[in-house]
């Protein structure tokens, strides 16, 4: 990977650059990767998405179907 690193954005972007080529943030003590850096945007998108449940210790849901999605079509159907 590139040691060539992009500065950030803007000075208040509260991202990080990673030596693997993505944009980062230390939650709780754990290192949450949001993205590549040719995408910064997208990357602080995601990184609000998750943020509020990171914070709070819990897993972000993603965006798929769950289990009780399924069900719930099952038996509105």
């Amino acid at each position: 990977m590139s040691n060539n690193k992009p500065a950030k954005p803007y000075p208040d972007f509260p991202l990080f650059t990673h030596n693997n080529g993505q944009w980062y943030k230390k939650i709780r003590g754990k290192q949450y990767y949001f993205g590549t850096w040719s995408e910064p945007d997208a990357a602080l998108q995601m990184y609000l998405k998750q943020r509020d449940h990171l914070y709070a210790g819990e897993t972000p849901q993603d965006e798929g179907t769950t289990v009780a999605d399924i069900c719930e079509q099952f038996y509105a159907w």
